[in-house]
């Protein structure tokens, strides 16, 4: 899963390749928070790393959860 492997890598330019169009197709209504959160942290200037990413599908839906911070 993009999305996922985006939060786990802490890679805020795959996060802003999210595809439109395919986000809402598959009903992804965290695309666009996802697009704010990684046009912040590449305004930031930073570096930043993982410390945690999971994702749950519990009946069938995805949610994200992850956890971000600078690298020092």
């Amino acid at each position: 899963d993009a999305v996922h492997a985006a939060l786990a890598a802490a890679d805020p330019d795959a996060l802003l390749a999210l595809d439109v169009d395919l986000a809402a197709e598959l009903g992804a209504a965290g695309r666009a928070p996802w697009q704010v959160l990684a046009g912040v942290v590449g305004a930031d200037g930073r570096r930043w790393k993982s410390v945690e990413a999971r994702q749950l599908v519990p009946f069938g839906v995805a949610y994200h959860l992850a956890v971000w911070d600078p690298v020092r």
